[in-house]
């Protein structure tokens, strides 16, 4: 597997995990709602970039 893949299958799991934790911590009581937002955006801009590599290994 080429290091662009890994990193770009890196970066998409990378992803998942922090729109998932930021879910999680909008849905519980007293959650700090700035923070989840923050995590939503970088998680978000990690599954872009994964997707990205992974489209660009295919040309």
């Amino acid at each position: 597997m080429p290091w662009k893949v890994f990193v770009a299958l890196l970066a998409g799991v990378l992803g998942l995990a922090a729109l998932t934790v930021a879910i999680a911590t909008e849905v519980l009581p007293g959650a700090d709602h700035a923070n989840a937002w923050r995590l939503f955006v970088t998680g978000a801009m990690l599954l872009a970039l994964a997707w990205r590599g992974l489209a660009r290994r295919d040309r």
